[in-house]
Formats: C-alpha cells, structure tokens, sequence
C-alpha cells in the first residue's frame, strides 16, 4: 500500500508483481464486516482471490494528510478528505484543531 501522493515511486517490476493500493495517508479504517470499505475489500481481494502473500505499507516524506492529522485547519477546506482522516485519528488518539 502506498499514499495516494504521486511522489511515492514503487520499483519497475514486471505485470502481475505488485497489486497497488494507495490511499491517502496509508490509511486502512478498522476491519468491520458489516461495512462496506473499499480499502477493506482491495484487500480481502487480494489476499483471498490472488493470493497476494505480503503487504507493505509505503509511506514517504511532508504528507499532506499526516499534516491533516496534525492541523486540521489544513484540510478545513475539504470535508470529504477530513472525514477520511477521522480514519486513522479514531486509532491512533490524533488531535485536530
């Protein structure tokens, strides 16, 4: 998995050898089966029907949504992309403005 930004370079590898995920932030909401995640779904996808044996999780430098996290007032703007981010602050205990 890797952050939606277009600065995360993920090596030239042959078709078939990394299935990609990218989100914002590396976020991945917590597991519920009753609810319909995208993430969540990728995933199982992966797993279960490719049978993808590894997830790594790529994350990088001056993350715009990290910085959401830590600064609300960043994302004040764009309310689709702060409750995306209510996704990892649940876990993780963050702070918003």
């Amino acid at each position: 998995m890797a952050c939606s930004d277009s600065r995360v370079f993920l090596p030239r590898c042959l078709p078939g050898e990394i299935f990609e995920l990218r989100t914002a932030g590396n976020i991945v909401p917590s597991y519920r089966s009753a609810t319909a995640c995208a993430v969540a779904g990728t995933i199982e996808f992966a797993v279960m029907a490719l049978g993808v044996p590894d997830i790594v999780v790529c994350g990088h430098s001056h993350c715009g949504a990290v910085k959401g996290l830590l600064d609300e007032r960043s994302v004040q703007t764009m309310p689709l992309v702060r409750h995306w981010l209510t996704q990892a602050r649940h876990r993780s205990g963050g702070h918003g403005a």
